[in-house]
């Protein structure tokens, strides 16, 4: 039996390997020596930003977060510190990426009580109002014991109204099962 040398899908899967090698290689792989500086094809690359490829737009001005009203604000005890939970109801639909934003680079003031803004970014373009519930934005940030150490209280600020939510005491540890030390326990070893 004699070996006719590679198979037809070999060679395929080989020259596909290869070709597909050939776009890992980055656009802008020319050396600085032969880039022109003032050609606007040439993008730095301080300028590309994290995500690059042909897939990546441009960079665009999309608007600033505004605050948004609130329907419910909710805090509760997580483990190892507290969620705080926001719903907020856009004015119209297509209102994304809502947070809940510290306000005064996260410092409580001198009560204790730690500012939060909800907030959205709108819509670039106007869009329909539409019922309620495709409105909701949902968000919730969490808060851990050590962040937690200067804070009372959360108050949570939104377009129409604010909150203020006290901090739920840290539960305390369960008390450690004392042991049976009984005369027969202590004649046995069984304490």
């Amino acid at each position: 039996m004699s070996r006719r040398g590679p198979s037809l899908n070999a060679v395929s899967a080989l020259a596909g390997a290869v070709l597909l090698a050939g776009c890992s290689l980055p656009f802008g792989s020319i050396p600085a020596s032969e880039r022109n500086a003032d050609s606007p094809e040439v993008v730095r690359d301080e300028e590309r930003g994290l995500l690059t490829g042909l897939f990546t737009r441009a960079p665009r001005d999309l608007p600033d977060a505004v605050p948004v009203p609130m329907r419910e604000a909710a805090l509760e005890r997580g483990y190892g510190g507290v969620i705080l939970r926001a719903t907020g109801v856009a004015p119209t639909q297509g209102f994304y990426d809502a947070a809940l934003v510290a306000e005064n680079d996260g410092v409580p003031d001198a009560a204790g009580v730690l500012t939060v803004a909800l907030v959205a970014v709108p819509p670039e373009t106007p869009v329909d109002v539409g019922p309620e519930r495709t409105r909701l934005l949902l968000t919730a940030a969490y808060l851990s014991e050590r962040e937690l150490r200067d804070i009372r209280a959360l108050r949570v600020v939104s377009a129409a109204s604010s909150v203020t939510l006290p901090v739920p005491a840290r539960p305390a540890a369960p008390p450690s099962p004392a042991p049976d030390l009984t005369v027969e326990n202590i004649e046995r070893g069984t304490f």
